[in-house]
């Protein structure tokens, strides 16, 4: 769990060391972020790509939260108030992660974005914060609405289950790990964000081929991809090229 979290942190500071770092030189920031963002030099985007940033980096702490205490909670007083509330919780930073990761492809990786979206709206996470967290008692629409409810106790033991009794005129019943679910959610966002970031070196590399102010960010972007996959790890700041490489055969 702590290289997931880790290699999704690192990615974040990357993407933004990257845009931040590029104010103590260049002459013209705004068009040289556009740039490397695939911004069309008319639209004014480079906002929307530092929000996706803060709000990656500000529902990541919620999901560490959850790694760490569960949907109990710090207390661990098994209260179903505060696990209703942090299975809300969770299921929304999944769900705004979600929106910042389009906000991103949509801008840096246009091409891709319809054919990966429609890949990541079909993961289970997200189907279980609709029924559990969001539309619970208008899923689907017109003739095909129906509802659920979820079984409060298991909530207990880290389990999503419930049912509908009202679609198609027969039970249907869901039962999920809401751990497993954040975790396949997690490997899709250290994905995507490797893919961003991938493309974003590359069109810093083109502008900056010649310049001595060029930073070795596709050195950096090797390291936390061997991380993630845990071929090393890093005694020190893993954005320190000094840092102390310990790999793994």
């Amino acid at each position: 769990m702590k290289n997931i979290n880790e290699t999704i942190n690192h990615y974040i500071s990357l993407l933004r060391k990257i845009i931040d770092s590029s104010q103590a030189y260049w002459t013209d920031w705004n068009n040289e972020v556009k740039i490397i963002c695939n911004i069309d030099e008319k639209e004014d985007k480079i906002g929307f790509v530092l929000d996706a940033l803060y709000l990656l980096e500000d529902t990541q702490l919620a999901k560490e939260n959850y790694y760490k205490f569960g949907l109990s909670g710090p207390t661990k007083y098994n209260e179903f108030g505060e696990m209703y509330l942090r299975m809300y919780g969770i299921y929304n930073a999944c769900y705004l992660q979600r929106q910042a990761i389009y906000t991103l492809l949509e801008i840096i990786l246009p091409d891709e974005y319809t054919h990966i979206s429609k890949e990541i709206n079909r993961m289970e996470v997200f189907e279980y914060r609709k029924i559990f967290a969001s539309h619970t008692v208008n899923v689907g629409h017109g003739n095909k609405k129906h509802s659920y409810i979820l079984s409060r106790h298991d909530l207990e033991s880290d389990r999503i289950m419930g049912y509908t009794s009202n679609k198609n005129t027969e039970n249907e019943f869901k039962d999920g790990t809401l751990s497993s679910q954040i975790e396949t959610w997690d490997c899709e966002v250290i994905k995507q964000l490797s893919t961003i970031s991938e493309k974003t070196i590359n069109k810093y590399n083109q502008y900056f081929n010649a310049s001595s102010d060029k930073k070795p960010w596709d050195v950096i972007l090797n390291r936390i991809q061997r991380l993630s996959k845990g071929e090393c790890q890093f005694a020190g700041d893993i954005f320190d090229l000094d840092s102390i490489e310990m790999n793994f055969v």
